[in-house]
């Protein structure tokens, strides 16, 4: 009995030393292992490293993202160019990443919103290019390298949306064009209607032959669908609405990629957003950022919206 519960003893203490070697090879050395091996992180220039900050364990042990890193936070610059500056002088200087639409892109005043950023912050607030942009590939490779082209020799990390349609020869031109930067794939917007979106692309005769598919099941499927040819192609990440972010981070083709998620709402309001989510939600559910628009363009303080959605997130 006694050699029964010394081998049982045994068998414990052996199991437990191979779950620390695991952890801390999960943990600590995960890329010195993955050297000795022969496998090589890729090299790049010291302006386009990107970012990471520690983890956290979250609620039932699920490992989630540091909330309070700044520079996953996206202001969207949305008002006027005097507004934009504002939010740009205060914000830049903490940390936050700024979001240039297309608005701004359209009236011109994209390179100055940048220099800006540029000049008034840390020199590594992430700048968002929302462009989406929608053509035949040459032209969207065009435009990819041209924002590209801002971004080399400085520390900024720089992102950029193109339209993911399903033009895979589109996708695949920008991803060749992109330099150093991040491309994200924008496929089924936050505010377009599933019902709208199955009655448009799903025929009526399929419709009454399988009624079992869902307007919430063909939006899955798109989203799901379009995902997986962001990671076919080389994007980088997506954007997507936060229901559907475990979705996709429990689907092998589209676990690896970026996700941004838009349509945040931290006070109640009624708008054309068919998917809003909560930011600490998105950060909790994997988010790598979140994109603060609507929220805080419509704010009669934005400075208020701000400090209590970082005061928000930040609390355990």
């Amino acid at each position: 009995m006694r050699t029964l519960t010394n081998y049982a003893i045994a068998r414990f203490v052996s199991i437990c030393g191979v779950l620390v070697f695991v952890r801390s090879l999960v943990f600590d050395r995960g890329a010195s292992f993955l050297v000795s091996f022969g496998v090589r992180p890729i090299q790049r220039n010291a302006a386009c490293k990107l970012q990471f900050t520690k983890n956290r364990i979250g609620k039932r042990g699920k490992i989630i993202m540091k909330i309070a890193d700044p520079a996953r936070c996206f202001i969207a610059l949305d008002g006027d160019v005097s507004q934009s500056r504002q939010l740009i002088e205060t914000y830049a200087p903490q940390g936050l990443g700024m979001e240039i639409g297309r608005k701004q892109i359209m009236s011109g005043h994209m390179h100055h919103l940048i220099q800006i950023v540029f000049e008034k912050g840390t020199g590594q607030n992430p700048i968002f290019i929302d462009d989406k942009d929608f053509d035949i590939g040459m032209q969207v490779g065009g435009a990819v390298a041209s924002v590209a082209a801002l971004f080399r020799g400085v520390t900024n990390p720089g992102y950029m949306t193109i339209a993911n349609m399903g033009l895979s020869e589109t996708l695949r031109e920008a991803v060749n064009h992109k330099g150093c930067i991040k491309l994200l794939g924008v496929g089924v917007l936050t505010t377009q209607d599933k019902d709208e979106l199955y009655e448009t692309f799903v025929p009526n005769m399929l419709r009454q032959r399988t009624p079992r598919i869902t307007s919430e099941i063909y939006l899955k499927y798109l989203v799901q669908k379009l995902a997986a040819l962001s990671t076919k192609c080389g994007l980088d990440g997506i954007i997507c609405a936060g229901e559907h972010q475990q979705l996709l981070a429990n689907n092998p083709a589209t676990t690896s990629l970026l996700r941004v998620v838009p349509g945040i709402r931290h006070e109640v309001k009624t708008d054309d957003q068919q998917r809003v989510t909560d930011a600490r939600k998105a950060f909790e559910d994997g988010a790598h950022g979140i994109i603060i628009g609507r929220e805080l363009s419509q704010a009669k303080d934005p400075h208020r919206v701000i400090g209590d959605l970082l005061d928000y997130m930040n609390t355990d």
